[in-house]
């Protein structure tokens, strides 16, 4: 048999015995290299998932990792609904400032001709849905008088001086107060 297995290397591989087996001890040590590598990379894999394994049980030597999933599960959901209350309760926390008092608006002036400092003024207050007052003063040498007036959505249902319909526009688009106009 020896004879036979000879014979059929060398009419169909053309070797000699001595050049399979060499050839046969060169591919064996490249496969056994080969294996030793993925042996190695497979080693730093479990390495990895045992120190998640561990981070995940941290603290919890006793416990079945489906009982902790299931706790982080319940967790979950429970942080869920706290957000779900947080949320409720910021929709009526902005309902609640659409309808306080948020904008405003100034105007300084002279009321009257004699009067001079700009002592009278126009201040409109108003909420998210531009509705609130305007408190108008009137300084003068006889007195002060304050007149107040009620503004809906912008507007008012007695007409306004030019210095109240400015203060209510300013108010409306939120201009900042200009020093300046003092």
């Amino acid at each position: 048999m020896y004879q036979s297995i000879v014979q059929l290397l060398d009419q169909y591989l053309g070797l000699t015995m001595e050049q399979f087996l060499f050839l046969a001890v060169g591919v064996s040590l490249i496969i056994n290299a080969v294996l030793f590598l993925w042996n190695i990379i497979q080693q730093c894999g479990i390495r990895k998932t045992r120190k998640r394994y561990e981070n995940l049980m941290r603290g919890n030597k006793d416990v079945d990792l489906e009982e902790l999933i299931l706790a982080k599960f319940a967790d979950v959901e429970e942080m869920q609904d706290i957000m779900d209350e947080h949320e409720d309760m910021m929709e009526e926390i902005r309902d609640e400032l659409a309808m306080n008092f948020s904008k405003s608006g100034l105007v300084r002036y002279d009321a009257f001709d004699a009067m001079a400092g700009k002592l009278s003024f126009a201040l409109a207050v108003l909420n998210q849905n531009n509705t609130g007052y305007l408190l108008n003063v009137l300084y003068g040498r006889e007195g002060c008088y304050t007149y107040v007036k009620e503004i809906v959505e912008g507007r008012s249902e007695i007409e306004l001086s030019e210095e109240e319909a400015e203060a209510v526009q300013k108010a409306v688009e939120q201009v900042p107060y200009d020093a300046e106009e003092k």
